[in-house]
């Protein structure tokens, strides 16, 4: 019943601390590496949520002290000057902020997809099969 065990447990530790590692704790490694990816992407998210929140609420606040700039303004020459200076502000603080926003998606990619190491040993070759 037991002939040949040896032989097909080997493979899947290279040493005793292998398997004292493994069966230390059999449940946490496993399910450590599945659930760890997506504990800090769901982490990454909601800062790229808090983030794009912030700049929507910022950006509003501006233009909407942009236009009560511009019904104060008496000649079209003020009012040209002032939405060039808004504008050119608006584009910078937009570009800034996509920037910002494109590496916090790069890192929460990053932490999304596991990486190829794999926590579990490998499955033992069978002979016969």
């Amino acid at each position: 019943m037991f002939s040949g065990l040896q032989e097909k447990v080997a493979p899947m530790f290279n040493s005793f601390q292998d398997m004292q590692k493994f069966f230390a704790d059999p449940f946490a490694s496993p399910f450590e590496g599945l659930t760890k990816p997506t504990r800090e992407a769901a982490m990454k998210l909601g800062a790229i949520t808090a983030e794009t929140t912030d700049y929507a609420k910022k950006s509003f606040e501006k233009g909407q002290a942009h236009f009560e700039k511009l019904a104060g303004v008496k000649s079209p020459e003020e009012a040209f000057q002032l939405q060039t200076s808004f504008a050119k502000s608006a584009y910078d603080d937009c570009i800034g902020r996509i920037e910002k926003i494109t590496e916090m998606y790069s890192d929460l990619v990053k932490a999304a997809v596991p990486q190829a190491d794999n926590p579990l040993p490998k499955k033992a070759a069978t002979k016969g099969r």
